[in-house]
């Protein structure tokens, strides 16, 4: 990644039907390995929110 963009920094995108999508960054500390299960989960648990 860029350095505006540093390993960690995540994208979290989901839309309802008829609704406008979301956006959610989030940032995670970690290498790639480290940071794939916590960005999974995380964007598992958002549209329940």
């Amino acid at each position: 990644m860029g350095p505006d963009k540093p390993v960690g920094t995540v994208y979290i995108a989901w839309q309802k039907k008829d609704q406008p999508a979301i956006v959610s960054l989030e940032h995670f500390v970690g290498d790639r390995q480290e940071i794939r299960h916590p960005a999974v989960y995380k964007a598992l648990q958002i549209p329940s929110e």
